[in-house]
């Protein structure tokens, strides 16, 4: 096998890994908070400011719950702005970010377990793991998938 397919082989198959549990993600709605923060949220809205989730905090009033994610509040913000409120968007951006946050952890690894192969295996049972669903199928759980992405970075 020549060098560029055994370094691209193991990103495809853990991108696809990553992406194949959470798939049933895109058949699903709003659920819990997500109406709440994403369509409710006068922040998230594409009548306001780019720059309002900046300043504002996460949870609308009167349910402030003195939380502050920025980052977070701007995808809404902006994926609203470009794709409107459609539900399946926001969740294969959730897929999509759960995809770069494995293939992230797989870079972390490959630093830390240089010569004993344990990279890939661990990166692929972190793809497929079920502990991610909350993270992953729930679209405020973006939260969870920023901070793994910014904390990996």
């Amino acid at each position: 096998m020549d060098r560029c397919a055994s370094v691209l082989l193991p990103l495809v198959l853990l991108f696809l890994a990553a992406l194949l549990p959470y798939g049933n993600a895109l058949r699903t709605g709003f659920a819990y908070d997500d109406a709440a923060i994403v369509i409710e949220n006068p922040t998230a809205s594409p009548a306001a400011p780019w720059w309002t989730p900046l300043v504002r905090p996460y949870w609308p009033e009167p349910h402030d719950a003195g939380l502050y994610r920025p980052l977070t509040s701007l995808t809404y913000r902006l994926q609203r702005g470009w794709t409107g409120t459609a539900p399946v968007p926001f969740h294969l951006l959730n897929v999509l970010l759960h995809a770069a946050t494995s293939l992230l952890a797989y870079a972390v690894l490959r630093r830390l377990f240089t010569r004993q192969g344990w990279a890939l295996p661990i990166a692929l049972l972190f793809a497929v793991h079920p502990l991610h669903t909350e993270a992953v199928t729930g679209i405020v759980g973006r939260a969870e998938l920023l901070a793994a992405l910014c904390g990996l970075g």
